[in-house]
């Protein structure tokens, strides 16, 4: 007959399913048995048994020695059969590995795992013995250890029962490296005691990763198994336990007499040294596992308390701690869970979404109770939301009163709403609408000079600032800072009722360029209509709150707006600030009002010819002076710098780079001085004799803008000017 078919569908009434692997005596397949659905694996005698009668003889051999025996630690089998003259042999399916793949891997065991296996084998060749049964091939190949720990021996086909030869004299069957000396030797017949020897073996090469014996060739490896010494386990291991190597020596006694007598003698000393061991890591794990829960290690405290509870199953230390460990696990799950809803209630705060932020607490509460930090935050968020509520109802009323022109309760009503939120870029136009209708409706009445002088004192401060911020404004806009820009205006919010209306407009319309410049801003119908004096009938304080998650309003075009009334009476500011400016001079150049009368006209006259020869000098820059940079073409567009010091800044002196002065100026800014493209030093004087020199490129068509700014207030100029 020849050799199976490689792809075998059906061996028997087995379905197969794949190869498991090829050897000398055939090949073992994975197949299911139909009737109850059970994976089996089939062994299938190789082709060329007809030529060596022994292999056959040696598969019948495994197949009854093995049918007859039935142990945990023995490979069942459950039939033996024949297929088209091909002999097989159906046995459990082993999930697992050999022992020889743990060996060459180097596995990190614990030397009372590698004691448990071998306590199983022992067990498993103890009962093989009973039976009448000598394996006489017991080596790592033949030995698998299951998923679930358990091993398993295999491979029966050269054993044999005691006291008779199946081998002709001088023949070796088996791996000699496992073989006891008695079955080296040949002469003698073999016991049960031969098995232990082997199974000496393999335990000393599963605790060292190396053979006892092992020569540079066959016949010293031979000599030193029949006649060498034993070699002690301290040349391959550290810290292990003595007794070890008085069990090793004497499984590997070259006098069977000197030997255990039976494999559960064997088994009965490393059962009793594995519980020592096991005793002593148990207590360890069981300590290591505490110190882990203390430091909220979770994942060490468990790999060692499976570990104890590996070693003994139903230690009650270890099923207690366990428990503890998954009460700590669930607290600590349970707070990190309260950790992100704290973190959502605090995004939804931030949004002004408040009855939100309070679910997101309460649930974070019911997880950690007694947390301090998560109390406080829902006392916060109420608060929040009551602050919310009263600026909402403030913002409303004073839109309500504004409506019914009851302007006082109005402008009470922004104040306490702004005391909440004085950043609400709408209730921030809703004050300046209120106070823009108070103003047109309040008539000048005769007051008092100390009255009139203190108000025209505060207003003259107020100018100052908003005129500043003004400044520090437009140079922060021409930057791009935008909310800077804005920041700078904020900062003079409240002196915005106090300076005159053509001035707050000019605040007004700033901050409505600034608003197109913000990205997240932009123009919209209720900034449009408000800036213009007008707030939308239709708007509510929600939308002036600007909740994301409330009702949106549709918006009214702007009424038109009546002309305002006429400015009240001017006030002579010299008069009512004189603390604010230095003593007038006295003496014989201190002249009256009525002197400087008939100079006034000539002062005028004088500056208007300069003027006019400084406008000739522009016009010629050829003639006014040597260009810096001589311009490309005479087509070329006019080139120029214009210089922003407002407020109240000078150009005095325009210099080329090498320190040759270019013009001389005295003109305040802003100001456009035209020049030929290249580079220059300017020098600006500011209030209180400030100067500043600046650095100013012009290019070659067009112009470029330059800021100078000067914080120091200038009252006097504020007084003096018209």
């Amino acid at each position: 007959m020849g050799a199976p078919l490689p792809r075998l569908s059906y061996i028997g009434r087995y379905e197969v399913t794949e190869v498991v692997g090829c050897g000398g005596m055939g090949t073992v397949y994975c197949a299911t048995d139909p009737r109850i659905g059970r994976r089996v694996a089939i062994k299938v005698l190789a082709g060329d048994y007809r030529e060596d009668p022994d292999l056959l003889a040696r598969f019948y051999r495994e197949a009854k020695c093995t049918g007859s025996l039935q142990h945990q630690n023995i490979v069942t089998v459950y039939e033996l059969g024949d297929q088209d003259g091909v002999p097989y042999l159906v046995m459990q399916y082993l999930e697992g590995e050999s022992l020889d793949v743990i060996i060459s891997d180097r596995r990190p065991l614990q030397i009372s795992e590698k004691l448990g296996i071998m306590v199983q084998v022992c067990n498993g060749l103890n009962y093989a013995h009973q039976q009448g049964v000598i394996h006489r091939d017991i080596k790592p190949a033949n030995i698998m250890v299951l998923k679930d720990g358990t091993a398993k021996i295999v491979d029966f086909g050269i054993a044999q029962a005691p006291g008779k030869r199946l081998t002709r004299k001088g023949q070796l069957v088996g791996s000699f490296y496992y073989m006891s000396p008695e079955q080296l030797n040949g002469n003698l017949e073999l016991d049960l005691r031969t098995d232990v020897y082997s199974a000496g073996v393999v335990l000393f090469q599963l605790l060292t990763g190396s053979l006892p014996f092992e020569g540079k060739d066959t016949a010293s490896t031979l000599y030193k198994i029949v006649h060498g010494p034993r070699p002690p386990l301290s040349d391959f291991l550290t810290g292990y336990p003595a007794e070890l190597d008085t069990i090793s020596r004497k499984a590997l006694a070259i006098d069977r007499e000197d030997r255990y007598a039976s494999a559960e003698d064997f088994a009965f000393d490393l059962t009793r040294l594995r519980q020592q061991l096991e005793q002593a890591l148990l207590a360890s794990c069981l300590q290591q596992a505490v110190v882990a829960i203390e430091r909220r290690t979770f994942d060490e405290a468990k790999q060692q308390l499976m570990q104890a509870l590996k070693i003994d199953t139903h230690n009650t230390k270890a099923r207690q701690l366990l428990y503890e460990l998954q009460k700590a696990v669930e607290a600590e799950r349970r707070k990190q869970q309260a950790v992100a809803l704290r973190s959502q209630a605090e995004e939804a705060c931030d949004n002004k979404r408040f009855d939100a932020a309070l679910k997101y607490v309460q649930q974070a509460l019911e997880l950690d109770t007694d947390n301090s930090g998560l109390l406080r935050l829902r006392e916060a968020i109420r608060q929040a939301q009551q602050r919310a509520a009263s600026f909402k109802d403030g913002v409303s009323r004073a839109r309500q009163a504004l409506q019914r022109g009851d302007l006082d309760q109005a402008r009470q009503a922004i104040d306490r709403a702004l005391s909440i939120e004085p950043n609400d870029p709408a209730a921030k136009t809703l004050a300046i609408t209120i106070a823009r209708k108070q103003e047109a409706q309040v008539k000048p009445e005769p007051a008092r000079k100390d009255e009139l002088f203190q108000r025209s004192k505060e207003s003259v401060l107020a100018v100052n600032l908003v005129e500043k911020a003004m400044a520090d404004a437009k140079m922060l806009l021409s930057l791009n800072e935008a909310h800077e820009a804005e920041a700078a205006l904020d900062k003079v919010r409240g002196q915005i009722f106090l300076v005159p209306p053509d001035l707050r407009r000019q605040v007004e319309k700033l901050r409505r360029d600034i608003g197109e410049k913000l990205p997240e801003r932009g123009r919209n119908p209720f900034t449009a209509t408000v800036a213009e004096g007008e707030l939308p009938a239709a708007a509510d304080s929600a939308t002036l709150f600007g909740q994301p998650d409330v009702q949106e309003v549709e918006f009214r075009p702007p009424r038109k707006l009546e002309p305002p009334p006429p400015s009240p009476p001017a006030i002579d500011r010299r008069e009512l600030l004189e603390e604010l400016l230095e003593p007038r001079k006295t003496g014989r150049w201190a002249w009256s009002r009525q002197s400087w009368s008939w100079l006034a006209p000539t002062v005028i006259i004088l500056i208007l010819g300069v003027f006019s020869i400084f406008l000739f000098k522009t016009k010629n820059p050829s003639r006014a002076f040597a260009p810096a940079t001589a311009p490309e073409s005479s087509t070329a567009a006019p080139s120029y710098a214009e210089i922003n010091a407002e407020p109240w800044g000078t150009v005095k002196q325009v210099f080329s780079l090498n320190g040759k002065k270019v013009l001389e100026l005295n003109d305040a800014t802003p100001l456009r001085v035209s020049l030929p493209a290249g580079k220059y030093i300017m020098k600006v004087e500011g209030p209180n004799a400030q100067t500043e020199t600046i650095r100013i490129e012009v290019p070659r068509q067009g112009g470029k803008s330059y800021f100078v700014l000067f914080r120091k207030p200038d009252v006097e100029k504020i007084v003096t000017s018209p």
